[in-house]
């Protein structure tokens, strides 16, 4: 061991994180007998087991999710090799999932902090913390933020975050595929910023995105009908595409309305969103017929 290796590991506080680095030196050696350059390559991550030296105790404190958090996954990358080590030597994995969901917090994190020197900045890191309020997945909550960005730049928004229909008109024709994320955006306007705005009503396009022309098919079919008349099925649909969610996933949760000073609410765990303009009916009306068939169910 040269002494410039020997410095490095005594500079660890701890003696776990010595061991450990100790350990990775000789795993290298049986991993690449034959390099040439094994304790250049030793040295190149010494600043990984120092960073566990800093912000661990204990060995047992070490796991896949933690040094996505500390570290992230493009440094990881860069430390390749000590991953692995751990992996082989104590088990720990770091999961494709895991991977993804640090890639979009990163993502995230990036749009929070660009964002901050906008007039808006502090609205947009307001909505982000209303949206993990409301357990929305990381890489939903990465697009809705993305499009609320964009809203607010181009809409030219104040400190106060309020907006008008016809802003919201301007930016749909430029940007109709946004329209579901902008729903959400709209939930979060009304309830913590007490802007209460309807969404323009859907546009008759055929160069649109197919989840907007799908909506336009689905609402003009109700209105075609009446909403008490269209099947449960059709305004289930219509529901779950002006939200963002896929019909399976919208149908796996327990919804359940409220209605407070003239206000209607759908709701389910962790999340509760504003319904505005032509889907009141919509969701009055199919949350009172499922409502019914499951009363007609349990008798």
């Amino acid at each position: 061991m040269t002494r410039e290796i020997r410095l490095q590991e005594l500079a660890l506080s701890k003696a776990w994180t010595r061991e450990l680095y100790a350990g990775f030196g000789e795993w290298l050696v049986k991993e690449r007998p034959s390099h040439r350059h094994l304790l250049t390559v030793l040295a190149r991550h010494f600043a990984f087991f120092q960073t566990l030296d800093v912000v661990c105790d204990r060995l047992e404190e070490v796991s896949g999710d933690l040094l996505l958090r500390r570290f992230g996954v493009a440094e990881l990358r860069a430390h390749t090799l000590p991953v692995r080590y751990l992996s082989a030597r104590r088990g720990i994995e770091i999961g494709d999932d895991e991977k993804a969901g640090c890639a979009e917090l990163h993502r995230i994190s990036v749009i929070l902090e660009e964002s901050r020197a906008k007039s808006w900045g502090m609205v947009i890191v307001r909505y982000d913390r209303w949206l993990e309020s409301k357990k929305i997945a990381i890489r939903t909550r990465r697009g809705y933020l993305s499009a609320a960005t964009r809203f607010c730049h181009a809409a030219a928004i104040k400190e106060d975050g309020l907006y008008t229909a016809d802003q919201i008109r301007h930016f749909l024709r430029r940007y109709p595929g946004l329209r579901a994320s902008l729903y959400r955006w709209n939930s979060f306007a009304a309830e913590a910023l007490g802007c209460e705005v309807s969404m323009p009503a859907t546009r008759q396009r055929r160069n649109r995105p197919k989840t907007v022309r799908d909506l336009a098919k689905l609402l003009s079919r109700i209105n075609d009908s009446g909403p008490d008349l269209a099947s449960v099925r059709i305004l289930q649909r219509t529901i779950a595409k002006a939200f963002g969610y896929s019909v399976a996933r919208f149908g796996l949760y327990k919804w359940s309305t409220e209605e407070q000073e003239g206000k209607v609410w759908l709701c389910r765990e962790g999340e509760r969103l504003l319904i505005l303009g032509r889907l009141v009916p919509i969701v009055v009306s199919w949350a009172r017929r499922v409502r019914a068939g499951s009363s007609q169910s349990s008798d």
